[in-house]
């Protein structure tokens, strides 16, 4: 790793994989240092809510260049034809804090509907002025034929190239991630290797993993833990970051398992479905009703949350609100999710520090479909740390 990028762990979990530490690379002049294990809030840049702006904890946030280039034309026209410290993203947005600007392949491959050269994404991520950015990536699901895989898997290695003589001729010092996607450990190693040969920064996102852990099965979690914890070991200085990590339960597993940082946007879906999540027990929905019999609930005689939306309400006025079918219903159950998520890995940062993160997690999936596989994982756990 280069001295304009470090990173450091601090604490290490004796019974587990999870970890804190921090990274520290220069942007524009100034020193960054991201904490980790960190959560990015997936977020559109001008969104309902503007999260950053509703709630002080919001210090990183990730957004896509597909949703920006689709929506955004005539700011996208002006940043490639004005030089403009205007135009700078946290300036466009008024947030201070950390912007990771995902290339948005996925979205650019699953929609087809707007036709945008790699290229130019990359040129819009250099001069967005982002703190970070992924690399234009082609992931793949679970069931492409391997033949399909394999050609995916040359152009990410293609566009990694192509971000690799970018930025030798450049001074802004975009610091991009690579990715390498799979759904087996086999295919993660050989790229994850084909990438350190091109490229010799410790950091890089892993994609299409998620996918594999829903609906949640039992082989589906074991294949993504085995995958994950030999990318882990085989790298054990790097930073790594999974794409799309999920629900609360899906990124208490990813930290577990040894990732550093995470993004994720189902403070918002789970929003629009009517879910809000309980601090410290997963998501459910406000009320019961006849469509939703299997489904969880919030028990509102035993509701308690400090949350700005929540705090120094009754429960029936907090039912009230959050039950609204409209877009202030949904604005409130977001910032409620975006407020349990941040404070739920202000907790994971804690509980790791003082060596109880395994219990933690213990607890977190006790009354859930999950509870059985994490008690298997903790054994491949336990066995991966001894070989």
């Amino acid at each position: 790793m280069s001295m304009d990028v470090k990173f450091e762990i601090l604490h290490e979990s004796e019974n587990n994989m999870s970890r804190t530490g921090s990274l520290l690379f220069k942007r524009t002049g100034r020193v960054m240092r991201i904490e980790t294990p960190v959560l990015w809030l997936t977020c559109t840049i001008n969104g309902n809510p503007r999260i950053w702006e509703e709630l002080r904890e919001v210090k990183y946030v990730m957004l896509s260049c597909y949703d920006i280039i689709k929506n955004q034309r005539n700011y996208v026209k002006n940043l490639f034809t004005r030089n403009d410290d205007s135009l700078n993203i946290h300036k466009r947005m008024g947030f201070n804090g950390y912007v990771f600007l995902d290339s948005g392949g996925f979205q650019f491959l699953r929609k087809k509907n707007l036709d945008v050269a790699p290229k130019t994404v990359l040129e819009f991520q250099n001069k967005s002025g982002a703190d970070l950015s992924t690399i234009f990536d082609y992931p793949f699901s679970l069931y492409v034929p391997i033949e399909e895989k394999l050609k995916l898997i040359r152009k990410t290695i293609q566009s990694l190239r192509a971000y690799v003589n970018f930025s030798k001729n450049q001074s802004n010092e975009l610091l991009f991630l690579p990715v390498i996607h799979g759904h087996d450990s086999d295919t993660l190693i050989k790229m994850a290797k084909k990438v350190k040969e091109i490229y010799n920064e410790s950091l890089f996102c892993v994609g299409s993993l998620v996918p594999v852990l829903f609906p949640v099965k039992y082989s589906g979690i074991e294949k993504v833990a085995r995958a994950f914890l030999d990318i882990r070991k085989m790298f054990p200085e790097s930073f790594i970051h999974v794409l799309g990590a999920g629900s609360s339960l899906s990124f208490h597993l990813f930290f577990y398992l040894g990732a550093d940082s995470v993004d994720s946007s189902t403070w918002i879906t789970k929003a629009g479905f009517g879910n809000i999540h309980l601090p410290g027990q997963g998501a459910a929905y406000i009320q019961r009703d006849g469509r939703r019999k299997k489904c969880r609930f919030i028990d509102w005689k035993k509701y308690d949350c400090n949350c700005p939306i929540c705090k120094g309400k009754a429960p029936d006025e907090i039912l009230t609100e959050m039950d609204r079918h409209d877009s202030y219903g949904r604005k409130l159950r977001a910032i409620h999710n975006a407020w349990v998520y941040l404070k739920e890995v202000e907790l994971v940062r804690k509980s790791i520090i003082e060596g109880e993160y395994q219990e933690m997690v213990r607890q977190r999936m006790y009354n859930t479909s999950m509870r059985k596989i994490l008690e298997s994982l903790i054994q491949t756990v336990n066995t991966k740390k001894l070989v």
